[in-house]
């Protein structure tokens, strides 16, 4: 179920991304590289894009209010963005669930 799991994930969200519109672009990329990191620092994107860190601060943003990323350090500098369903259901093949639901 864990492959399929994913690509359905990737499909649908790319979907809400190419929502977007004309702004889709970057998001669309950054939505390619979280596939293969889900894990990404500002900075860290915006090397592996090729892209300035504003481009990549404004397209994360766009992915968190889409629901598809999110920050979870809560710090203003050095902000850690997760794509969080895909690491959630990577997770699950790793290790019990501990009986909760998360609420």
């Amino acid at each position: 179920a864990g492959a399929r799991q994913i690509l359905d994930l990737f499909a649908r969200d790319r979907q809400r991304v190419e929502g977007l519109g004309r702004a889709a672009g970057s998001p669309l990329r950054l939505h390619q590289l979280l596939q293969k990191q889900p894990l990404l620092t500002i900075r860290r994107a915006a090397q592996q894009l090729g892209v300035s860190l504003p481009t990549v601060a404004t397209a994360l943003a766009r992915l968190e209010e889409l629901g598809i990323v999110r920050e979870v350090t809560g710090r203003p500098r050095d902000r850690l963005f997760t794509y969080q369903e895909y690491l959630e259901i990577i997770s699950q093949g790793d290790e019990p669930l501990h009986g909760n639901s998360g609420g």
